[in-house]
């Protein structure tokens, strides 16, 4: 059985198990950090081991090559947020982990034709921490040691397509940026849509600001987020800045 031809999450996680004996020694050891209660400690000690862990099986899980970026950031969120998914709840917190990430990696795969369908339910090491202290913490770690063009591009679920078209760039623009440093007469724009997606995380659920982002709000004179950051990304911060009563309406 391989991970495209599974069709329920039991052959899914079957098929994963190929990847995973390793690394659910290392989450087994995670289990016990985590247990001590300090999610900020948790979550500094779990993001490393994620991050390892999606490059690993993104190896062996053909992405697109123009979905790669983001693909990889969502892996990346799922794995550290799996203690609170259906994963966890019916295969355990390590072997739960893993299956996870395989998923979305899997989910977005030129082999996969069909969704899997996520099991349900909520595993009992989750029942030990605090939800929003904990995500919050991920996603400080998350943050560490990255380029802002990353941070918004993946707060915001966006290609890096999408990211180039923000700014008014192509996406090899993008990646030109990333080698060779944002050009002086764009760091107004970038660090205005950085504190844009800053300010708006804080303010949101965890992952809802993708969705948002997406949806036409009045403070923009009806056009979305994205859009507005596009035109005008230093009235679009001032905007958010002033007011957040749109994003309670959705």
């Amino acid at each position: 059985m391989t991970l495209a031809r599974a069709k329920s999450a039991d052959d899914f996680v079957a098929a994963a198990s190929v990847f995973e004996e390793r690394w659910i020694r290392v989450l087994a050891e995670f289990e016990s950090e985590l247990a001590i209660g300090n999610e900020v400690a948790a979550a500094k000690a779990l993001v490393p081991i994620i991050t390892n862990i999606v490059d690993d099986l993104s190896q062996h899980i053909p992405i697109p090559l123009a979905d790669q970026d983001l693909v990889f950031a969502l892996a990346v969120n799922d794995g550290s947020e799996a203690l609170f998914s259906g994963w966890a709840a019916k295969y355990g917190f390590a072997r739960g982990t893993v299956a996870a990430i395989a998923a979305r990696l899997e989910s977005h795969s030129a082999t996969r034709s069909t969704p899997l369908a996520v099991p349900a339910g909520f595993c009992k090491e989750a029942r030990q921490v605090d939800y929003s202290s904990f995500t919050n913490a991920v996603r400080t770690q998350q943050r560490i040691g990255r380029a802002p063009l990353d941070l918004i591009r993946d707060a915001l679920g966006l290609s890096t397509t999408e990211l180039g078209a923000m700014f008014g760039v192509s996406r090899q623009a993008v990646d030109q940026w990333r080698q060779d440093g944002i050009p002086s007469k764009r760091l107004r724009a970038v660090g205005d849509a950085l504190a844009v997606v800053e300010l708006l995380e804080r303010k949101l659920k965890p992952g809802h600001l993708p969705l948002i982002a997406r949806k036409p709000a009045e403070a923009f004179g009806g056009a979305d987020l994205l859009e507005a950051l596009a035109k005008d990304p230093t009235a679009t911060r001032a905007a958010v800045e002033a007011s957040f009563d749109w994003s309670e309406t959705t």
